[in-house]
């Protein structure tokens, strides 16, 4: 999400020896890395002041540890612009909660009043209502209510000849009386700010006083869209935000300024168009995105919830032991995407900015379509004896022509096997095996 801003502050730290003019080339470097990545300039000068402060006791420097010295307050900098004391969303028992979305067209405002409800139902919240106030946008509502039944949870149908402010009363007289717990409320969305709509938001907002008015930002616009967020911040009484979008290559300067800018906290990030794809926001891991650090904590809280350890640890045998199936190539494109996909992996492992362009295209995870649509149509006997398959042309012939797909194809599934398989035999002469076994079992 933060590849670019990433890649320009970890070559920063790449030279061996650091002097004190060294330190202010590179907190200069910083100030233009941050302000390439759309970074509000209230953030920038914050950093900047804090780097100041911390490095001004440095004269000449001939230490290696510097340049983790430095990082490290850059690190801290970056922290204290994205913390909050803020704590997350609290739903009281029987008294009912209501939500208010605000934000511009396009910036998944609609799909995330419904992640935010399935969230919301994982926690245990099961009496969950939502309503539409855009009549403006003839599809809005009916978007909200596909949503609603996919997340399961039920919609409030209004009147679309009703006003905006007449719906939000309504719906919220419907929660009250049918003990529902929480109200999320979507509101109509535009591609600029305008006053027409700004006045309808504020009307909502003073008919239901709803607990929580959260801001919906699209985290791939930059500076443009610090100055809507003002603008909101200035209308409405915002309680928090969430970023949307965050799965794709931006600039990263959002998250380090909508805070900055509206002096609320950022409480979710959003990526992908899945129910499921909304993340708690936790400063520490987007810092370390940010910093090339990766983000190893989301991709193991990722594999804990989606990977079924048993057969890991039973994949992982057999791969120390050399033995590698057209089975356990199925098995590793579930697992991989079960965590986002193999782009996504990568781009949370350290020092993921330094990856080229080419080799994360090359991760795409669309290319393991026909690779896989070819293992399906094997029988289990081939699937679990690649050379069977390998060996035999009328085996090869029967399983083209059942998965739909071509002699090329087939050899790109037998290059990735024979990658794989060097790749296996590698670690069974190495001491992978002896550091697998540690890490599978911890007591060991």
């Amino acid at each position: 999400m933060y590849r670019t801003l990433a890649k320009k502050l970890s070559n920063i730290f790449r030279q061996k020896h650091v002097t004190q003019k060294d330190i202010d080339a590179a907190l200069l470097e910083i100030e233009k890395a941050l302000i390439d990545a759309d970074v509000a300039l209230e953030s920038i000068n914050a950093l900047k002041i804090h780097l100041m402060h911390k490095m001004s006791h440095l004269e000449t420097i001939e230490n290696l540890d510097i340049q983790s010295q430095l990082m490290n307050e850059v690190r801290q900098g970056l922290l204290e612009l994205l913390e909050s004391p803020t704590p997350p969303i609290t739903i009281q028992p029987n008294k009912l909660h209501t939500i208010m979305f605000v934000g511009l067209q396009g910036a998944g405002k609609t799909t995330t009043c419904a992640k935010l409800a399935n969230q919301l139902k994982t926690q245990g919240h099961h009496k969950i209502l939502m309503c539409s106030t855009d009549t403006f946008r003839p599809a809005a509502m009916e978007q909200l209510k596909t949503l609603a039944d996919s997340a399961q949870v039920d919609y409030f149908d209004a009147n679309t000849s009703d006003a905006p402010e007449s719906i939000s009363a309504q719906a919220k007289a419907y929660a009250q009386n049918n003990q529902y717990q929480i109200l999320i409320i979507d509101t109509a969305g535009r591609l600029e700010v305008d006053e027409a709509r700004m006045n309808e938001a504020a009307l909502i907002h003073k008919t239901v006083q709803p607990q929580e008015c959260l801001y919906v930002i699209d985290s791939m616009i930059g500076q443009s869209a610090l100055q809507v967020a003002k603008t909101f911040h200035k209308k409405l009484p915002l309680t928090g935000v969430i970023l949307t979008k965050t799965d794709s290559d931006t600039k990263g300067g959002v998250a380090l300024s909508v805070k900055q800018v509206t002096q609320k906290p950022i409480l979710w990030l959003g990526s992908g168009e899945h129910i499921d794809q909304l993340e708690p926001f936790d400063p520490k891991q987007v810092v370390d995105q940010i910093l090339d650090m990766g983000d190893i904590m989301t991709l193991a809280k990722r594999a804990e919830k989606h990977i079924d350890q048993d057969k890991a640890k039973q994949m992982t045998q057999r791969m120390q032991k050399g033995q590698f199936t057209f089975e356990d190539m199925l098995g590793m494109m579930d697992q991989m995407s079960a965590l986002g996909g193999a782009k996504s992996i990568l781009q949370m492992l350290p020092g993921s900015s330094q990856i080229p362009q080419h080799m994360l295209d090359m991760a795409d995870d669309k290319k393991f379509i026909p690779i896989r649509a070819l293992i399906e149509s094997m029988t289990a006997k081939e699937r679990n004896n690649p050379m069977l398959v390998f060996n035999q042309k009328t085996r090869q012939l029967r399983i083209k022509k059942g998965s739909g797909r071509t002699n090329s194809e087939f050899n790109e599934l037998k290059k990735m096997y024979s990658k794989i398989e060097k790749m296996m035999s590698k670690m069974k002469k190495s001491r992978f095996k002896d550091q697998m076994a540690n890490f599978m079992n911890p007591e060991n």
